[in-house]
């Protein structure tokens, strides 16, 4: 999926603030509604995902995303002990911001998504 969209916006996004994106509770509830349920599972198709509105903005800005990433990873790699619940909840919040939510609005992810 990644491939796919990176292609799309080839020069514009990093891997990783994409990850970020994908992996927060808004894109989840994006691509709930889109995708078709399998169990547990979603099944996309080409058609969702060369629809899913990626937030593209200033690389600069991408960085904090990234650093985000870097650290979850890094915790995931070395099996620390660290919870990464914090950082993704800083994800979460920051792609509200990029989306310029209303608190309303956030709620309803929020509330949907409290894991």
């Amino acid at each position: 999926m990644v491939s796919i969209i990176k292609e799309k916006y080839e020069n514009e996004i990093d891997a990783k603030y994409l990850l970020a994106l994908l992996n927060s509770k808004l894109y989840t509830l994006w691509l709930e509604n889109q995708g078709k349920r399998k169990g547990e599972m979603l099944e996309l198709y080409g058609a969702p995902l060369n629809e899913i509105p990626i937030k593209v903005i200033p690389l600069k800005y991408q960085q904090k995303f990234i650093q985000l990433i870097n650290q979850i990873l890094e915790i995931q790699e070395n099996r620390l002990n660290s919870s990464i619940n914090d950082l993704q909840q800083e994800i979460d919040f920051m792609t509200y911001e990029i989306f310029k939510l209303t608190k309303n609005e956030i709620s309803i992810v929020e509330k949907k998504y409290s894991y």
